[in-house]
């Protein structure tokens, strides 16, 4: 039991395709952007890893081979090079074609790895962009409600103050709730529109 924290939607990025004068140049940035990113995401592994069981942690290790992938840089530096554009860009256009085919799929385990796909690829879009996302910042014990809300997210917020995690979006097989689970953080998930009737600060029971 305890009040609502409203998690406001991501703020949307802005991506629009530009010409570029080096194609190299952009390709490097790209590879660069890969590397950081996977150390972000071993940052986060170092961080829960006290947490987590040794099968609960590869949670993070699935996301570093994402970001390993190489048909996915392949494919994200074939479309710098056809195209000759931001590579911003074609990580966006890249990602989005993975997560349309995973999802027409229609399993729910895949579909939650298209959602972790499109977490890291806005991931490598901040860090090529050269901005940060915004934190959440909880003051009081609280449970969280939102749209949805990654693992990132989650691994970056002091979890003593999370009380309970409410989302409109996901399901059982989401890492999310594989990582709420562990965290022994309750959490209802796939609500739909029936969160939009919950209140900043209304006290919930889960």
């Amino acid at each position: 039991m305890g009040p609502a924290f409203l998690l406001n939607e991501n703020s949307s990025l802005r991506i629009v395709k530009s010409k570029i004068s080096s194609v190299k140049s952009e390709i490097n940035q790209f590879k660069k952007a890969l590397l950081i990113a996977q150390d972000k995401t071993l940052d986060l592994k170092q961080k829960m890893i006290d947490f987590l069981s040794k099968e609960e942690i590869k949670i993070y290790d699935a996301h570093v081979e994402i970001l390993k992938d190489p048909e996915l840089e392949g494919k994200t530096i074939d479309f710098i090079k056809s195209n000759s554009c931001n590579a911003d860009y074609a990580v966006h256009e890249v990602t989005a074609e993975y997560t349309e085919i995973l999802n027409e799929i229609g399993d729910p385990y895949i579909s939650a790895r298209a959602d972790d796909i499109v977490m890291l690829s806005r991931m490598l879009i901040l860090i090529l962009q050269k901005k940060v996302e915004n934190k959440i910042t909880l003051n009081t014990p609280s449970i969280i409600v939102a749209d949805s809300i990654t693992t990132n997210q989650l691994s970056s917020i002091d979890t003593n103050l999370v009380l309970g995690i409410i989302t409109s979006h996901g399901g059982p097989t989401d890492h999310v709730a594989i990582l709420s689970k562990a965290l022994g953080i309750p959490s209802l998930v796939g609500l739909a529109k029936s969160i939009s009737k919950i209140k900043a600060g209304s006290l919930l029971i889960i």
